[in-house]
């Protein structure tokens, strides 16, 4: 996952992506040209601002990635995603 901080859109207060992972890499497009866009959820807003003023070029760094200057992994974020799941008994 990759979620630049030049994807937020301070007018929409939403993220618009235009990119995927493909064959483990970081790719401008997905295969169907389209854009993704997710607004901001009210309760992430206080955090936003912070985040947005880190050198880093992602939203979230994960530090002890070997990847693309530190975004996390499918498998990484999969993985906390299901102990998250597990933690807050949300099915899924």
């Amino acid at each position: 996952m990759a979620l630049h901080k030049s994807d937020y859109n301070k007018f929409k207060n939403a993220f618009v992506i235009s990119r995927t992972i493909s064959d483990r890499k970081v790719v401008d497009f997905p295969n169907n040209f389209k854009c993704h866009e997710a607004v901001c959820h009210e309760s992430f807003e206080p955090f936003l601002e912070d985040l947005l003023a880190t050198e880093d070029p992602f939203l979230f760094v994960n530090k002890s990635s070997k990847l693309d200057e530190g975004r996390y992994s499918d498998t990484v974020l999969n993985k906390a995603w299901a102990v998250n799941r597990r933690y807050y008994g949300i099915g899924g």
